[in-house]
């Protein structure tokens, strides 16, 4: 079968409109946090993001490939076996990552590991499935491919929604972050108003250090014309505020 360049655009355009969906459902998932949400239309970040995470996933796949050959060189009957403990460990994921994971007190990069680690055994059960054949009997292809595709979405929507609840909202530093400017999660950051909006201001009850200075805010979002500033997910009720462009005279990036 030949590829022609109408199939590869198609690809191309596929690639990226799957692309854009998962940053959309990862930068909103982030912003889920703060209760509110982004849903413009063609924005770059919601591409980029996507295309950060394929990647990071594609790399996982790569790295999960001994463990899944090592898997197939066991009777194929073991993998009715391997699904319960891959639900299990799923479900502790899930927990970790999606449900708690601004109660967890670990340090980033224990919980990137165990992610990684993780998302490696998660990935080799279905790996095993579809990328080495199974001697099996007639009519059973079904039931196999029935349960490496059921893993596999249930990988990925945990995948989704952990990058989401926590990956997107990893601190970078200020050089990383000029690397990849308004891709990553909210930034911390101080706002210093304009003279005239003080009282403005201080109606909209975020924190401020004098009342032309914001303390510590989360820079959620930035369009053309606005930011969208919120104070700390950790508190019972964050609050979320969207600021004028022209109000603002400067914005420092915190470390």
């Amino acid at each position: 079968m030949q590829l022609t360049f109408s199939d590869l655009s198609e690809a191309v355009a596929l690639l990226a409109v799957l692309c854009y969906v998962l940053g959309l459902l990862i930068v909103n998932i982030q912003l889920s946090k703060y209760g509110f949400s982004s849903l413009g239309l063609l924005r770059a970040k919601y591409l980029s993001v996507g295309i950060i995470f394929i990647l990071i996933q594609l790399t996982t796949i790569a790295s999960s490939i001994p463990l899944a050959y090592a898997l197939s060189l066991l009777h194929p009957f073991v993998i009715f076996f391997l699904v319960i403990p891959e639900y299990i460990l799923l479900a502790i994921v899930a927990y970790i990552f999606v449900i708690r994971p601004l109660r967890l007190r670990l340090r980033t990069s224990l919980f990137i590991v165990t992610w990684y680690i993780s998302s490696i055994v998660l990935y080799s059960l279905p790996l095993r499935i579809f990328a080495y054949p199974i001697a099996h009997a007639p009519g059973s292809s079904v039931v196999y491919d029935s349960i490496g595709l059921s893993v596999l979405l249930s990988v990925l929507i945990v995948q989704v929604a952990g990058f989401g609840r926590y990956f997107y909202g990893v601190r970078i530093s200020n050089e990383r972050r000029a690397v990849f400017p308004g891709i990553f999660a909210p930034a911390s950051v101080e706002i210093l108003f304009q003279e005239n909006i003080a009282q403005s201001i201080q109606k909209t009850d975020l924190p401020l250090v004098s009342p032309h200075l914001s303390r510590t805010l989360l820079l959620l979002d930035e369009t053309q014309t606005e930011l969208v500033v919120a104070t700390a997910p950790s508190e019972s009720r964050p609050i979320v505020v969207r600021l004028a462009k022209h109000s603002i005279v400067a914005i420092r990036y915190l470390p």
